[in-house]
């Protein structure tokens, strides 16, 4: 499925550059972005407190495998690159494509590094509409340790457990009003589970509705969002007979978030600004095997803030720094062991990030391309 998906990818984009000729009057660009974040991480994995503790008290010798991780909280750096390719034809009409590529390492946890790519399409119409398309692959994405259950299997014994992810979407953006723009979308996710934890790969359908405003005062900007997710996960399909106990992940459930940014200062060569995000979710379990303590009956409201400071130097350079706070009330169907998946937890994250981006080559409209009449 991801050849299939990077095939997909690469012919979309070699349609879009198949068609520089019809464009050899537009203004074009080729815009390259480096990036570099780093943070502190209180939770990394989202543990709930009794498994803090269990994590604090592990014996590694009488517990093989329980945990994968040395320590709850870690440093992390994430160098990012983006490549994006620009044609202008004026009157608001613009092509662009875009390839970027991250990654994130810790300092102590290294099992819990990864890597991931993601390429966006958008066309770009007078009136403010757009169109984008958007791919994203996360290879071998590490979640955490999970107890194997099943026929046969020992209880007690702990496997790592990962998947790989790809993501595809679609959204369209049009103003309703000088100033107000209205922008619906689709996302289609897929998560695969490598073993033993199959049961647990799914396909998540994502709604979402956006509505922003974009002349406010000092320079600022407001956006309302909201999203429905419904996950499928291959664990609710089991045969008569499986083991009962085996976990079932598909949910559903609505999220609202309200974001906003604004100049805070303006001077030759420096602009400084600040921006603030609050997002809620509450997330309900589909889970009808009462065995599966960790997700029967479960019900999830979880609540995000964060705040930044940025400023930007010489329109080259962007710095930000960045405190993220996120908090988690698991309300489950009845006890839950201390060995099942996360529960309620809490998480900080303070960091900082820069960005530098220029231009590598750029064409003026009109010019014409080397190889053609009157080009050199």
């Amino acid at each position: 499925m991801r050849r299939r998906a990077w095939i997909t990818s690469l012919a979309l984009a070699g349609v879009a550059f198949d068609a520089t000729g019809a464009w050899a009057a537009a203004g074009q660009s080729l815009n390259l972005a480096a990036g570099l974040s780093t943070w502190h991480d209180s939770n990394l994995l989202q543990y709930s407190d009794p498994q803090l503790g269990q994590l604090d008290t592990w014996d590694p010798v009488t517990q093989p495998g329980r945990f994968a991780i040395e320590t709850p909280d870690d440093g992390a750096f994430n160098p990012s690159l983006a490549l994006t390719w620009e044609s202008d034809e004026g009157h608001g009409r613009r092509h662009s494509l875009r390839l970027k590529g991250d990654g994130d390492f810790h300092a102590t946890n290294s099992t819990a590094d990864f890597h991931s790519a993601g390429l966006t399409w958008r066309e770009s119409f007078a009136g403010a509409r757009r169109l984008t398309l958007r791919g994203y692959m996360l290879p071998a994405y590490y979640l955490r340790q999970l107890r194997i259950v099943g026929t046969g299997i020992t209880p007690g014994v702990y496997e790592r457990a990962q998947f790989d992810m790809a993501i595809g979407e679609a959204a369209w953006r049009q103003a309703v009003r000088p100033g107000t723009l209205l922008e619906f979308g689709y996302q289609y996710e897929r998560r695969t589970y490598a073993s033993p934890f199959p049961e647990r790969t799914s396909d998540t359908h994502q709604g979402e509705l956006t509505l922003g405003f974009t002349r406010l005062p000092h320079e600022g900007s407001l956006e309302l969002l909201g999203r429905y997710r419904k996950s499928l996960a291959d664990g609710r399909t089991l045969p008569a007979g499986a083991l009962q106990s085996t976990a079932d992940v598909s949910y559903h459930g609505w999220q609202a978030g309200l974001s906003g940014r604004m100049e805070l200062s303006r001077r030759k060569g420096l602009r400084t600004g600040a921006d603030l995000a609050y997002r809620f979710e509450a997330r309900n379990y589909d889970s009808e095997r009462p065995q599966d303590t960790s997700h029967f009956g479960r019900e999830d409201l979880k609540n995000t803030i964060e705040a930044g400071l940025r400023a930007q130097i010489r329109s080259r350079w962007t710095l930000r720094g960045f405190y993220l706070f996120e908090s988690n009330d698991a309300r489950e169907g009845g006890p839950v062991p201390i060995v099942s998946d996360p529960g309620s937890y809490q998480q900080n994250l303070v960091g900082a990030e820069i960005t530098w981006s220029g231009d590598l080559w750029t064409r003026a409209a009109g010019a014409a391309a080397p190889g053609e009449e009157g080009g050199r």
